[in-house]
């Protein structure tokens, strides 16, 4: 009996450790970083981790998988991801960076970003697979291939695709894909309800969004291309 109790307390020691394990190893996961904050000056944009901790983002700051970016009436701002894909955020804007792991040898990973409300300017870096990229709106989703493109999502979940460089493949919830190239823009009703291809671009304009951010702003030594998040710039605190 005393055997039988050992082997029992045991097994019920060897199921809590693993579970511990488990859990230990899933949180960096959950809450690592994919890059860090591109824009040097700062107007606004906050960001909200997974613990609800709620913080201003700052240049050179981290940001982490599953963490909202939220910008205000007058606020913006520009990521940077590991393999040097750039988000510019403009005003009234919300995002999810679900997750972006990247392999720098391989240059090969996945990405996951949920587009919720407002206008961004969306620029590939350097992963090659380029299906590994899962770009989403309210109402489509989208597939890249080196691509630049500024997306739109408007209070009712219409979304408004256009591309600058590149091809997207925009496959809009109501059934239908649309192959987009350079100076072409494909508008998705937020009901689902329709969805068309058109000629120059439809998504509004915004300083903040208009010109790659490489063209306005100094991106040498940004944290985040490394995956350390550490360069020689400066931030505020």
């Amino acid at each position: 009996m005393a055997v039988r109790r050992i082997v029992r307390s045991f097994r019920i020691f060897s199921l809590v450790a693993l579970g511990i394990a488990l859990v230990a190893s899933a949180s960096p996961a959950a809450d690592s970083q994919v890059g860090a904050v591109l824009a040097r000056d700062y107007s606004g944009a906050k960001g909200t981790r997974t613990s609800g901790e709620e913080r201003q983002l700052f240049f050179d700051l981290p940001i982490f998988s599953a963490e909202h970016v939220d910008t205000g009436a007058e606020a913006s701002t520009a990521l940077n991801f590991l393999d040097n894909t750039h988000l510019q955020v403009g005003p009234n804007s919300s995002v999810v960076l679900d997750r972006f792991i990247y392999d720098p040898e391989r240059h090969t990973g996945e990405a996951a970003i949920s587009f919720t409300r407002g206008l961004f300017r969306f620029v590939t870096g350097e992963m090659k697979n380029k299906d590994g990229f899962d770009l989403r709106t309210p109402s489509a989703t989208l597939a890249i291939r080196g691509t630049k493109f500024i997306v739109f999502v408007a209070a009712d979940g219409r979304s408004d695709i256009s591309v600058i460089e590149g091809e997207v493949v925009v496959r809009s919830c109501d059934g239908v894909v649309h192959i987009v190239g350079p100076n072409e823009s494909v508008t998705v009703a937020g009901d689902c309800t329709e969805s068309h291809k058109s000629f120059g671009r439809t998504a509004p304009r915004h300083p903040s969004v208009d010109q790659d951010y490489t063209r306005f702003g100094d991106d040498s030594g940004v944290g985040g291309r490394d995956g350390t998040g550490q360069s020689g710039g400066k931030r505020r605190s």
